[in-house]
């Protein structure tokens, strides 16, 4: 500041330029499974080298700046439905886009029954084992729906067999 009879005074590192906030516009691909690991390409503005991401509230890795448009990050692992992608430039001004990645549960893996036999009359109350149950899921012995389903766990389920005759079933 300089007044008119010349004197002036200068106070260093009192005003910053910042740049101007990112904006977030869309998430592709939109999904991705609950392990993370999906290459997901983000778009917006006033992206900046060195900006992060998370997903759902966890850091994703591998962000690349592309342009300022333009960020890949690969997804953390999380859990089952629609989170939130913010993007948090170098100056601490980030955007959110909320619902812009939705975890989903991969293919269902079984590895085991127990028991692995029982009366053809059913009744038999088995215990599946496995990855990516989820709540709602159902259980067929033979192409024949079982009774009492019970979800336990991502990698536990509960039925009760039907009636069927006697042999090996899927």
């Amino acid at each position: 500041m300089t007044n008119p009879d010349a004197q002036s005074v200068t106070r260093n590192n009192a005003f910053t330029y910042r740049l101007p906030t990112p904006t977030l516009t869309s998430a592709s691909p939109t999904s991705g499974t609950t392990a993370g690991g999906t290459l997901i390409t983000l778009t917006g503005t006033n992206f900046v080298t060195g900006a992060t991401v998370r997903v759902g509230g966890t850091a994703a890795t591998g962000v690349t700046f592309v342009s300022a448009t333009q960020l890949r990050a690969t997804t953390p692992a999380g859990t089952t439905g629609a989170k939130a992608v913010q993007v948090t430039n170098p100056d601490g001004q980030s955007a959110t886009l909320n619902g812009a990645f939705t975890y989903v549960a991969g293919a269902p893996n079984l590895s085991s029954v127990s028991p692995t036999s029982g009366p053809t009359g059913g009744g038999t109350v088995i215990t599946l084992t496995g990855t990516n149950f989820v709540s709602g899921a159902t259980v067929r012995v033979n192409g024949v729906s079982a009774t009492g389903v019970t979800f336990l766990s991502a990698t536990q389920v509960r039925a009760t067999t039907p009636a069927g005759t006697a042999g090996a079933r899927d």
